[in-house]
């Protein structure tokens, strides 16, 4: 069904894929609860980029050129297949990118990155100490994105009041960790067919959507201690404030890791359209430091010369 959608692509339409339950069809789905049935799987459902990337990378290693060169040649042709011009170069660039993008953590993972540390209220990228105190959670070393998304999971879920103002930016996000993106995806589900649904109530559907271990490791001092807003005894103006601040950060790293990629893209493969899309991921990084407020500025990383 993927593959069978390129061709009819347009700039400023998308597609999404859902998943129904073994054994269902969509008729099903509509006899039993109408088609608001359908409607309600939307929510959370991988784009068809996100798709394809799934369909080709699953079981693709990465780590030695030839098996890089197979993956973006797959991409290229599938992208070949996509009429507009303009899609179709975003498409694959977009594709592409993700391959830089998972091989370079794949690297920082083997080599040792350093974790971020919590001080104060803020992140750094200053060495962790292992040697915390017994009774903290935070006293394993952490990766930096890993921890970064559990904390705006754990937010959401104590008070899913704010979803109302974060949801955009939650439904648009792919987290790494497969498991904690499950669990975003069954949130916005649920919040979209229940209205007014409380943390006790969200906390309860997950538990009985299979989501049981993970909440528990999620909604624990080793969580808290990093991040006090997302405790569920504060107040709902501190969990936003917090989760938004967080969640730019968590972006703006994200974008920073795009160029690093486009950037040895470029070296390797120097072309117009790489240029322009290294050109673009800089505007947005620039854009979102005018945005950020005196905070966020002291909350950037040292390997800011990338941008």
């Amino acid at each position: 069904a993927a593959e069978r959608a390129l061709p009819i692509l347009k700039p400023g339409y998308g597609l999404k894929f859902i998943s129904l339950p073994e054994g269902t069809d969509p008729d099903d789905l509509i006899r039993a609860g109408g088609p608001q049935a359908i409607t309600d799987l939307f929510p959370g459902a991988p784009g068809l980029s996100d798709t394809l990337w799934q369909m080709e990378r699953q079981g693709t290693r990465l780590e030695r050129p030839e098996e890089r060169a197979g993956l973006e040649q797959r991409f290229r042709q599938l992208t070949g297949r996509i009429e507009d011009e303009v899609v179709r170069r975003h498409y694959f660039t977009s594709l592409k990118d993700r391959i830089w993008q998972e091989y370079n953590r794949s690297r920082k993972a083997s080599s040792g990155a350093k974790p971020w540390a919590h001080s104060g209220g803020k992140y750094s990228n200053a060495p962790a100490s292992s040697q915390l105190a017994p009774r903290s959670g935070a006293s394993e070393r952490v990766n930096a994105a890993g921890l970064q998304e559990e904390i705006l999971m754990a937010t959401v879920i104590t008070h899913p009041e704010i979803l109302d103002r974060v949801d955009d930016n939650l439904g648009s996000t792919s987290f790494l960790s497969p498991a904690l993106d499950k669990m975003r995806q069954e949130v916005l589900k649920a919040v979209s067919n229940a209205e007014g649904l409380d943390s006790e109530a969200l906390k309860n559907h997950l538990y009985e959507a299979g989501f049981g271990d993970a909440l528990d490791g999620l909604l624990s001092r080793r969580v808290y201690d990093h991040a006090r807003f997302a405790r569920p005894d504060q107040p709902s103006t501190d969990a936003e404030k917090g989760w938004e601040q967080l969640y730019r950060l968590y972006r703006r790293t994200q974008l920073l890791e795009e160029i690093r990629a486009v950037e040895a893209r470029l070296k390797a493969e120097p072309t117009r359209e790489t240029f322009e899309t290294l050109k673009t991921l800089k505007v947005q990084v620039s854009t979102m430091d005018e945005d950020a407020g005196p905070v966020e500025m002291l909350r950037k990383s040292k390997t800011d010369t990338a941008a």
